[in-house]
């Protein structure tokens, strides 16, 4: 899906019943979906909230093979700096390779968002369309996958909640990062009390109980790029350090 077009639906197989009734006669589809990986779908899961996706209703109409083609070819060269995304394409080059059809979602009649709580919102299209102007729009999930899955930068988020919230968690997922700043995923931390040995202890019930919360922590400038993304968590991350003389 580019700015200002209809969305290319990827149809085979596995939607064998979908297809038939598409045959039948013209009716309105429900095509529901999000580009979030699998991995991050269990770690998100795991918080107790969902992936966020859009629903758009609208008149499912068949494609030229060439014109599927063309539109899948023009994904490939989009999603060539992100990994994430061109990972969600199909593998094979040609769509008849694929058992693959194409279709084009026209005359949306709706388009609800629904976030990470399950509420619905009902959007513009064209408010879709302002999404392919963060410059963090497409390399998300790569920097998703690189900060959540490497052992260094975990800790730091955690710090980054204590520093600049005040909350101190036991969990923590970075979920968004766009040109204004980034959301978190945080499992507040159960205080510790001292037990009858004089120790200090954590009710462990207590801390499985608590519900993950979300939390944005904002730029002070625009990010433009990856890289001003991760230049941006350094310098907060040499400003905690500086701060409280923390560094994990």
């Amino acid at each position: 899906m580019h700015a200002g077009e209809a969305p290319v639906v990827l149809l085979g197989e596995q939607d064998a019943e979908h297809l038939q009734n598409l045959g039948e006669d013209a009716k309105a589809s429900l095509a529901t979906g999000h580009i979030s990986p699998p991995w991050f779908i269990q770690r998100l899961r795991g918080t107790g909230w969902l992936p966020r996706r859009v629903a758009l209703l609208g008149l499912l109409e068949p494609l030229p093979d060439a014109e599927a083609q063309f539109a899948l070819d023009q994904a490939r060269k989009a999603y060539a700096a992100a990994p994430a995304l061109s990972a969600l394409l199909p593998r094979e080059e040609r769509l008849s390779a694929a058992g693959l059809r194409g279709f084009r979602l026209g005359s949306l009649s709706q388009c609800v968002y629904v976030d990470h709580a399950g509420r619905q919102h009902n959007v513009a299209p064209q408010e879709l369309d302002a999404c392919y102007l963060d410059p963090l729009a497409l390399p998300q999930h790569d920097l998703l996958a690189e900060l959540n899955q490497q052992m260094e930068w975990l800790p730091q988020l955690q710090l980054f909640c204590a520093a600049y919230l005040g909350v101190h968690t036991s969990g923590v997922l970075l979920t968004e990062a766009d040109r204004m700043g980034f959301t978190l995923f945080g499992r507040p931390a159960v205080e510790a009390i001292e037990g009858p040995d004089g120790k200090a202890q954590v009710d462990l019930q207590a801390a499985q109980q608590q519900r993950w919360r979300q939390f944005r922590i904002g730029s002070a400038r625009e990010l433009r790029s990856k890289q001003a993304f991760l230049e941006l968590l350094q310098q907060m991350k040499e400003e905690v350090k500086a701060a409280t003389g923390a560094e994990l």
